[in-house]
């Protein structure tokens, strides 16, 4: 294992990595927009808005990740880490809630 964090290399996979976390952040802020911008009445409104703050945090634990292998700062890889778990799961019972609501109304 510390011959991966030690490479000498490992600036092009975690750019990578980066890449992947900034294009997951920037979806996620679209879609937060694009929920914004729903009226509030829309039943898809708190939907997107979740789904876009999911991706947002995706993105910025990922990106979290990279720096963090670019840097070699084990506390921002485990807090990343840490982050990305806690949140998904958070989250994810969040939105499978609203599902439910929304298929009963």
């Amino acid at each position: 294992m510390a011959a991966l964090v030690d490479l000498s290399w490992r600036l092009y996979p975690a750019a990578v990595i980066m890449a992947v976390g900034t294009a997951l952040l920037i979806w996620g802020i679209r879609l937060d927009v694009h929920g914004l911008r729903r009226p509030t009445r829309d039943p898809e409104h708190i939907l997107s808005l979740v789904r876009g703050l999911r991706l947002s945090i995706l993105g910025l634990s990922v990106l979290g990740l990279g720096v963090a292998w670019i840097w070699q700062v084990l506390w921002l890889f485990v807090l990343s880490l840490i982050f990305v778990g806690e949140e998904m799961l958070e989250i994810s019972f969040v939105l499978l809630v609203l599902r439910k609501r929304q298929s009963k109304d």
